[in-house]
């Protein structure tokens, strides 16, 4: 049996990177941010690096911010869209830190490890009792975003021996907590993260080149999570997640002149090596009314740009695509994508009601997993010992309860190892070539008077895409590893998983 799971780099501490060996160059960014609003008889608004409220189901016209058209509730429409759901866009981050942006290095001859890397931590928490809200609605809202880069848009040249880390390590969570008045149920609460980290991120023509010995290493770690609660009033939280080791664009090639490696690493929720520790946390919890919680997910352990969709495959390298070359006399190429969450949406419904009501319960989770995707690569030429690595893993919980409503719950998972999404990527080595895609998707909807529906879909895939040429002696492992179930129960309604 090959093992699943090729673990090297693991994530590294920049702070450790340091002590360890006298760094050449250092550029740190940290940011917290934090914002708590306790309120009795008002509205409770809390915002970390964005106030930015874009709500399906709950929260409308808020103090002018994000005028959305309430509408009627958690429903089929919410969970018919989930694998269209939009990711928070860019212009809505108030909140950047970068260890190196917008800048040029040029080292002549040899260096030490160049660290460049970016630490925040952001906190959310809103909280109001809305006593006294009879013919008003008092809400408690809570968002948390940040975008974090280790280097960002800045090209790197090391004229003969060195090591480049660029990482990000993000902690992100919001809070809203409403009791409300029990005469209106329309107090809601809702609570929002995004992130976007990426340890590298360059845009079109930033290259980065090392000229004889060396390795280039990206690495993004996301925790945090999202609660909104409620007792008279909707709950709604949504979680858009982003963290990519090396973004690469257009022409954004990465060079290694003789011998090195170059990896790329994502990581969402908490892990320890390949092993699962938590899973990152959405959850919307209501008593008398609806319960929504959503999330997007990608994470990719190196991504480039495609800038020719209608090429052919075969081509050659660096022709249509960045390009990853690790070093000719021997170099290895490794992306590893980790992601872990747990969705959960839960009501009861209006106590006051007998039987089923329009309270429902909907979960919702599209999600991309790839360790390596849409990069050509000229991997070590000699000898037997360099690798071409890329391995996804994600381990996704998708929950849906209500007592009195509908329960819907829909996860769409895919993960890759080492994809090309157009088909026309290009592998050359010497070597071994692992592409390893490996997806935990459960998804439950549970409930008692309403409907229960539960849906599982999605794509593992170990390698796609890829003109493959190894050199002399090597070996090409290529694996998918899918545990994927739906399951639905109601007690009085129909159930379909």
């Amino acid at each position: 049996m090959v093992d699943p799971i090729f673990l090297d780099p693991i994530f590294l501490d920049p702070v450790v990177v340091a002590a360890q060996a006298p760094p050449g160059l250092v550029f740190q960014a940290v940011s917290t941010l934090q914002a708590t609003v306790l309120s009795v008889s008002a509205d409770a608004g809390a915002f970390s690096g964005s106030d930015s409220l874009n709500p399906e189901a709950t929260i409308s016209n808020w103090r002018g911010l994000g005028v959305v058209i309430e509408t009627s509730g958690a429903d089929s429409l919410d969970i018919n869209a989930a694998a269209g759901q939009s990711a928070m866009p860019a212009s809505v981050f108030q909140s950047a830190a970068s260890g190196l942006r917008h800048s040029s290095v040029v080292v002549g001859a040899d260096t030490n490890t160049v660290i460049a890397s970016a630490t925040a931590n952001l906190l959310a928490t809103a909280q109001t009792v809305a006593a006294g809200s009879l013919g008003t609605d008092l809400d408690a809202v809570a968002v948390a975003a940040q975008q974090a880069d280790g280097l960002l848009d800045s090209s790197v040249t090391i004229g003969r021996q060195g090591a480049l880390l660029g990482s990000v390590l993000l902690d992100v969570v919001a809070i809203a907590s409403n009791v409300g008045d029990p005469s209106s149920d329309g107090d809601d609460a809702f609570a929002r993260i995004g992130v976007d980290a990426d340890g590298v991120d360059q845009g079109s023509n930033q290259a980065i080149s090392i000229g004889a010995v060396g390795s280039v290493q990206g690495q993004a770690r996301v925790g945090g999570g999202a609660l909104a609660e409620t007792v008279n009033g909707s709950a709604e939280v949504q979680g858009d997640l982003s963290a990519l080791g090396l973004s690469l664009g257009s022409a954004a090639d990465i060079t290694i002149g003789a011998a090195g490696d170059i990896s790329g690493l994502a990581v969402i929720g908490e892990w320890s090596a390949a092993n699962l520790v938590d899973l990152l946390d959405l959850r919307a919890v209501a008593v008398a009314e609806d319960a929504l919680s959503s999330a997007v997910v990608d994470a990719a352990g190196i991504r480039g740009t495609d800038s020719n969709a209608t090429s052919t495959p075969g081509n050659t390298p660096g022709s249509n695509q960045t390009l990853l070359t690790a070093g000719p006399l021997g170099g290895s190429v490794v992306g590893q994508a980790f992601a872990g969450l747990n969705t959960v949406a839960a009501t009861t419904g209006d106590p006051s009601s007998i039987g089923a009501t329009a309270d429902n319960a909907v979960a919702e989770v599209d999600a991309m997993l790839a360790g390596i995707q849409d990069v050509d690569i000229l991997g070590g030429m000699v000898g037997a010992g360099n690798a071409i690595t890329g391995t996804s893993q994600g381990v996704f919980e998708t929950f849906a309860s209500s007592v009195k409503g509908d329960a819907l719950a829909n996860s769409d998972v895919s993960a890759y190892g080492i994809r090309d999404a157009d088909g026309d990527g290009v592998i050359n080595t010497s070597g071994g070539i692992r592409a390893i895609a490996t997806l935990s998707n459960t998804v439950v909807a549970r409930s008692v008077n309403g409907n229960a529906v539960a849906v599982a879909t999605g794509s593992v895939v170990g390698l796609s895409g890829y003109s493959i040429t190894i050199m002399g002696s090597g070996s090409l492992v290529a694996r998918a590893e899918s545990n994927t179930s739906s399951m639905a129960g109601s007690v009085l309604g129909g159930a379909h998983g």
